[in-house]
């Protein structure tokens, strides 16, 4: 098994992420979230929703320690 990761500096993370898993041939995205509730989670959209949203490949999320 191989595990890759990478430093990408875009303004907009979750399409950074699913276009650099796609380029990549990356089998799965894991990544973690912060747990937001209520009106911060409807106002500020996580970085993890958007992915598991748009990605083509299997996103794992884990909740942040």
């Amino acid at each position: 098994m191989l595990v890759e990761s990478e430093i990408i500096e875009d303004k907009n993370h979750a399409d950074a992420i699913v276009n650099f898993a796609s380029e990549s041939e990356i089998g799965i995205i894991v990544m973690d979230t912060l747990g937001r509730t209520g009106l911060k989670h409807i106002l500020l959209e996580s970085v993890a929703e958007k992915v598991v949203r748009h990605s083509d490949r299997q996103v794992l999320v884990v909740p942040s320690q």
